[in-house]
């Protein structure tokens, strides 16, 4: 399916989208970035760099949608994104991710592109069925809306509208839609910048760097299901070779671990023995998340490989390699 296809990958050069892109380059695509650098780095592209065209622009901009013309397949990936802190940036979250995103349907009914992939969020889910009374509930793609959409942030409703709009220009205008919920991706070149990573890369900073003691934000009861990189790239490029239809599918790992239990993990791995201290001044969002796969596993033909530990490693390797390059 992939060999010569012409592909544009918004968001590109970021952590989850660089991955993405080198997947395709591996398929045999031909692919375009459309990147504004804000979040990504051109960087992260050095092991294609010369296979792709990379253009840098700001997808808020309706002028980007010229750069749509002659591709056939989009990958939708842009979005401002980052830790706990940022998703409460309701100012930034509430205008940029819809903008961005009637530009990107827009442009694909403008240019008859074959096939789009929205890649939506796990925060799109109702924020009561992720508290201590609903224990392991593994959230189910309905859940989203048979309650009411109730997300936890500005994020998740734009991504919910996102979703909408997906699900609009399908019945309205035939546009062939896939849409993906990721659920808590890590790996290499994530952002590792503290003010700006998630939990994961946050931890294994201040592990590599020895922070003692070892600050875990709340209590550290609050549990996640983590995602490898390589994982949810295959989620996004199955999705799209199986689904057109704009029904969300969660790409996730059903395996919860507490965030104390993350923090002692990670420790362990970075060979720093020190102890935990928790603060519960820090934001930590709601205190349980991990979905059920069960729509990916039956329409996609997908579930995770790769073990926490064995990601977690591999994470803590390459950041690592960075610290020492980059000395």
């Amino acid at each position: 399916m992939w060999d010569q296809k012409r592909v544009l990958v918004t968001g590109g050069s970021g952590f989850i989208g660089s991955h993405l892109v080198e997947s395709l380059v591996n398929l045999g695509a031909s692919v375009t970035i459309i990147d504004d650098l804000s979040r990504g780095r051109y960087e992260n592209l050095k092991k294609v760099s010369n296979k792709i065209n990379f253009i840098q622009a700001n997808l808020t901009n309706t002028t980007t949608k010229n750069y749509f013309v002659d591709n056939e397949i989009v990958f939708h990936l842009a979005c401002p994104i980052g830790g706990v802190k940022l998703m409460l940036n309701n100012q930034l979250l509430s205008s940029v991710i819809p903008l961005i995103d009637k530009n990107v349907y827009d442009s694909c009914i403008k240019y008859n592109i074959e096939k789009m992939l929205y890649v939506s969020t796990a925060c799109a889910y109702p924020t009561f069925l992720q508290t201590e009374n609903y224990g392991d509930y593994s959230l189910r793609e309905e859940d989203a809306f048979i309650f009411g959409a109730k997300p936890e942030s500005l994020y998740g409703w734009g991504k919910v509208y996102g979703e909408f709009l997906g699900q609009t220009y399908h019945k309205e205008s035939g546009l062939k839609v896939s849409i993906v919920r990721p659920f808590n991706v890590y790996g290499p070149r994530e952002n590792f910048e503290l003010d700006k990573s998630h939990v994961i890369p946050s931890l294994i900073r201040r592990a590599v760097y020895k922070e003692s003691p070892f600050h875990v934000w709340g209590t550290g009861e609050q549990s996640r299901s983590f995602l490898y990189v390589t994982d949810a790239v295959k989620g996004m490029i199955n999705a799209v070779e199986n689904t057109s239809n704009a029904i969300p599918i969660n790409i996730g790992a059903m395996e919860r671990i507490k965030i104390k239990d993350l923090a002692l993990k990670i420790l362990k791995i970075t060979g720093h023995d020190t102890n935990l201290s928790f603060d519960i001044s820090e934001p930590t969002g709601v205190f349980t998340r991990a979905p059920d796969i069960s729509r990916a596993r039956k329409l996609i033909k997908w579930e995770p490989t790769v073990g926490l530990d064995e990601g977690l490693k591999l994470t803590v390797d390459w950041f690592r390699n960075e610290t020492t390059m980059n000395k």
